[in-house]
């Protein structure tokens, strides 16, 4: 188990994966809104290059949501 520094950043990365989630889920944005800024396409790379970060955010279901962040 992470200690000290290495427990906050695991922390937060599992507490920003969950939020994702969260707003995939049950969130106040629509479905283009998240798809649009959430995920990547050809048209999301070039537009809106920060996708290619808050892409590895989104899980498609609590199992994928779980197991990646047991494996984390």
């Amino acid at each position: 188990m992470p200690r000290g520094e290495e427990a906050v950043i695991v922390g937060g990365l599992i507490g920003a994966n969950c939020a994702v989630y969260g707003l995939w889920s049950f969130g106040p944005f629509d479905y283009y809104f998240m798809r649009d800024h959430f995920t990547v396409s050809r048209e999301s790379m070039t537009a809106r290059p920060h996708t290619l970060i808050t892409a590895a955010f989104s899980h498609n279901d609590t199992r994928h949501l779980l197991m990646n962040m047991v494996t984390l």
